[in-house]
């Protein structure tokens, strides 16, 4: 990103395992509430089918970086 360009290589079509602000407080309220959470670890994921690609897209485009793909042209914003 230090020419004010962002490549993804491979990993556009990945799952980014994001997960949402609110998804995690909701999370954290849950294991707070329940006694039978105390000292256990937790996955968290949300399913919203959102891949590297979209992630590191939305920054692009938010910033004003043209945004490619190893297979797909340069974006410009």
């Amino acid at each position: 990103m230090v020419d004010g360009r962002l490549i993804l290589s491979g990993a556009e079509h990945t799952p980014s395992n994001t997960v949402y602000v609110d998804s995690l407080c909701e999370a954290i309220v849950r294991s707070l509430e329940s006694k039978k959470s105390h000292c256990w670890i937790f996955s968290l994921a949300d399913d919203d089918g959102m891949t590297w690609g979209d992630f590191f897209g939305y920054f692009a485009k938010r910033f004003g970086l043209s945004y490619q793909t190893e297979s797909e042209p340069v974006l410009e914003h």
